[in-house]
């Protein structure tokens, strides 16, 4: 046979050996090439960047190749300062870079407008054309940026020239297999399932085989689409792919990949025939394939088929792992199931499995639902036993969980424990901590750990602003409660309509005291000017908050400030305010209330009959109009409003008698007063204090001196005492008459405490008078 002709080398092969100095004809390489290719070698092999760094450094020439190799390295493990610095020091230098050179810059790129400004100096020098090669790099560093549209207009401007480009630069820009795996990532990164259907099958009419990361990243992707019919059709051509590649045949990871998305669309039964398909080729399913399906059912919290799926995986002899355990723990958890949960994590234990920190964090999250404190604690203790350091949120986990139990000491010693394990707590810790004190009555340890919060440098969430606001209340200074709302107001950090509901009940506590000293506002004015800065602030004004702020308004008389509040701050009339609808009863007798102490009752009545001209009253309300008729000394009027409550049918109790027979008293109706009493008992009602003291008082006011000791006698052999306050006012009607035989028989049915020197010298001058003078002694 005729000797074969030697083959000529191709071009680019001729020009790569011009560049590399290969002396043609002497069958020996430049000793300039051989010393580049080994430092390039150096630099792949050194052990650390730093060390292949000191490979360059110690050029006194740098070669663009042997930049490229470092850039490279320093890519490949994440330092893209460093690429940018060397790449940077070329170009000061004056040293052309290579082709390899700008892919390893345009991959470190800081952002997308980074890597094409690096493509276009590409295209403006001249001296290296952009390649496939490159644009899949801006491609990757867009992708890295999560600047996805960026990076889809690259993919796509890649696309578009090595279909118009001439026969040389076609070559040199057609995508390759890394090209797409490149846009499958991104289209994984940015959930573009039809995107990544798209690239995966113009990959496929390329005539390119994708490889096993690439069969997994579109199974994943179009499965995030819920398009059953592009999963199944993506899975058909993997399976036959797979048959084509022989031994390995599809990979465990597209396996999973296709179980997860069916899993995810509902498909279940697909997933199952793809498990069972799995089963039949002899492949035995992995643990990661019934993960996947685990996966699904936890996020469900389909607790049943996760349990039937991890007694399968031991019949099949598929030992589940950790990971197993856990996600049927998430299952049992986002059903609600938390005992079930607790049973799963014994169960796992008992089989010898060491459950690993997630596992703690999952038990932990459904002991900090169910609110068991006392497992939490037991939960951290075993975890330190097992050598493991709770995170953050496992301690946050545990204070949630000892929340319910009110028991501050247990939670204050995890917040101690936290900083000697080395774990610094943030504002969700002394949040929890703080409530934890404030709902056991702890009031001074919730305002100390308060107050540390600033000291160690948290800022103090509005949980624990709310909680301090409490707190300063329930300890008597609404003036430091206050300020709490202002700091945060200093701060520009908004309020919420907890924090506001914490300093409207702080001012109903405080009603009837000043915030401070001479001059200060009172609690009912503070409550009105928080309202004016919640509707100013748009924070929604609910209904306890009006609710809080007319407390404190009834509480001080602050009349004009009550009908400020129905009001909603406007000047209109109360029966034409918009919020007429959504008014509660009790808000409106706090109105009415608020009227009658502040003395004008006849103010709450013109509130009443604005705001009902055309609405149902409730007993709440009208049972305020009769304390209104009552001050004001209609007693006409109150007995239109009392059998009002009976009319419609709303039905009387213990307040509606009271504030009848206040009417009585203040009319000196005493005729009245004894017949409504004795109703108390027609309907069912025990009379109380008030009670006997508005007969006792009608009575007295009209000189019926023996049905108020008759009243009185009663009322002591019920074994009913006096307090101080109605002590006092039984004696000012014994002086006004006066009655030293009621006066006497007052003092003996007061409580021990009652009597003040006041009330014991005015029975023992009303003893004199009435010729006792033992009795005056005495």
């Amino acid at each position: 046979a005729a000797p074969r002709p030697l083959r000529r080398p191709r071009a680019p092969l001729a020009a790569a050996a011009s560049a590399h100095r290969l002396t043609p004809g002497e069958g020996g390489e430049d000793p300039v090439a051989r010393d580049l290719r080994i430092k390039i070698r150096r630099v792949r092999s050194a052990a650390s960047l730093d060390e292949a760094r000191a490979v360059l450094r110690g050029e006194t020439v740098v070669g663009s190749g042997l930049a490229a190799a470092v850039m490279r390295r320093a890519v490949g493990e994440g330092e893209m300062g460093v690429a940018r610095e060397i790449f940077g020091a070329m170009e000061g230098s004056g040293i052309k870079a290579c082709g390899e050179a700008y892919e390893a810059r345009i991959r470190a790129a800081a952002s997308a407008a980074d890597a094409e400004r690096v493509l276009w100096k590409m295209m403006a020098e001249g001296g290296v054309a952009p390649g496939g090669r490159h644009y899949v790099a801006a491609v990757d560093a867009a992708t890295r940026t999560g600047e996805h549209d960026t990076a889809w207009a690259l993919w796509s401007e890649l696309l578009e020239k090595s279909r118009s480009a001439d026969s040389d630069d076609a070559v040199r820009l057609q995508p390759h297999a890394p090209a797409f795996a490149s846009a499958l990532r991104l289209c994984a990164a940015a959930e573009w399932s039809s995107r990544a259907a798209s690239v995966w099958r113009s990959m496929r009419s390329a005539g390119l085989r994708p490889t096993r990361a690439m069969e997994e990243a579109v199974l994943a992707a179009v499965g995030a689409a819920g398009d059953v019919g592009e999963v199944l059709a993506v899975w058909a051509n993997v399976e036959g792919d797979g048959g084509r590649k022989g031994g390995g045949g599809v990979s465990d990871g597209c396996y999973e990949s296709v179980l997860r998305a069916l899993a995810g669309m509902g498909e279940e039964g697909r997933a199952r025939e793809v498990l069972g398909g799995m089963k039949r080729g002899g492949r035995k399913p992995t643990v990661g394939a019934y993960g996947a399906l685990l996966e699904v059912y936890a996020e469900r919290g389909e607790w049943e088929e996760a349990i039937r799926m991890l007694k399968e995986m031991r019949l099949v002899d598929v030992q589940p792992t950790v990971e197993s355990y856990l996600l049927v723990m998430r299952a049992c958890g986002n059903a609600q199931l938390f005992e079930k949960s607790f049973k799963i994590f014994a169960h796992m234990k008992s089989v010898g499995l060491h459950p690993t920190p997630a596992a703690y964090s999952v038990v932990l999250s459904d002991l900090s639902m169910l609110g068991d404190g006392n497992s939490a604690l037991q939960l951290l203790n075993e975890m330190r036993t097992e050598l493991i350091t709770p995170t953050l949120k496992d301690y946050n986990l545990a204070l949630a969980a000892l929340l319910p139990s009110r028991d501050p000491h247990n939670s204050v010693a995890v917040l101690d424990r936290m900083v000697l394990d080395g774990v610094v707590p943030d504002s969700s810790s002394y949040d929890l901590c703080i409530a934890a004190c404030a709902a056991s009555g702890d009031h001074a340890k919730a305002l100390e750990l308060f107050q540390e919060m600033p000291e160690i440098g948290l800022s103090p969430g509005l949980p624990s602003r709310a909680a301090a606001i409490r707190a300063f209340s329930a300890l008597g200074r609404l003036d430091e409660a206050l300020g709490v709302l202002a700091t945060l107001r200093i701060e520009g950090e908004p309020a919420d309509a907890s924090v506001y509901a914490a300093a409207l009940d702080a001012c109903a506590a405080d009603a009837g005291r000043t915030a401070g000293g001479t001059g200060a506002e009172s609690a009912a004015a503070a409550a009105a000017r928080l309202l004016r800065e919640m509707r100013r602030d748009d924070v929604e004004v609910r209904e306890e908050h009006r609710a809080a702020a007319l407390r404190a308004c009834a509480a001080e008389g602050a009349w004009e400030a009550a009908v400020e509040v129905l009001r909603g701050g406007g000047d209109g009339d109360v029966g034409e305010s918009e919020s007429e609808g959504e008014l509660g009863g009790e808000e409106v007798a706090d109105a009415i209330r608020a009227c009658s102490i502040g003395g004008h009752p006849e103010k709450g009545l013109a509130l009443y009959q604005g705001l009902f001209a055309t609405r149902r009253p409730n007993r709440v309300v009208l049972v305020a109009c009769v304390e209104a008729c009552a001050e004001a000394g209609q007693f006409g009027e109150a007995m239109l409003h009392f059998r009002q409550i009976e009319l419609l049918g709303l039905g009387h109790d213990l307040a509606s008698f009271n504030a009848i027979l206040r009417a009585c008293d203040t009319s000196a109706r005493w005729k009245e007063a004894l017949t409504n009493f004795n109703d108390m008992f027609v309907y069912g009602l025990d009379p109380d204090l008030d009670s006997y003291l508005a007969v006792i008082s009608a009575c007295a006011r009209a000189a019926k001196w023996d049905k108020s000791v008759a009243s009185l006698s009663e009322f002591t052999s019920r074994g009913m005492s006096l307090d101080r306050r109605s002590l006092h006012a039984i004696l000012v009607h014994c002086v006004a008459a006066p009655s030293w035989r009621l006066a006497n028989l007052a003092l003996r049915a007061a409580s021990p405490t009652a009597p003040d020197a006041p009330a014991c010298v005015t029975v023992a001058r009303l003893a004199e008078a009435a010729g006792q003078p033992a009795a005056a002694a005495s």
